[in-house]
């Protein structure tokens, strides 16, 4: 397995599960870390709910990720 990067801190862990939903959807593998982190102390979550992709497909995943803030905005 390759190194990994951060494609996106997200500060709820639904949101991190939906982009790794969307990210498996598209065939580019993805993790979520730390999703138990803010559960309890959200006030304490000093670097978010990270979603991790490979670094290979970090660009490809940054595209697929720029295409769902396109279509979120009212």
């Amino acid at each position: 397995m390759g190194k990994l990067a951060v494609l996106k801190s997200c500060f709820y862990p639904g949101e991190a599960h939906i982009i790794k939903s969307y990210m498996d959807s598209h065939d580019i593998p993805c993790e979520v870390f730390d999703h138990n982190v803010g559960s309890y102390l959200p006030s304490n979550l000093t670097g978010g709910i990270r979603v991790m992709v490979l670094e290979k497909d970090l660009q490809q995943a940054l595209e697929l990720l720029s295409e769902i803030d396109e279509t979120s905005d009212p």
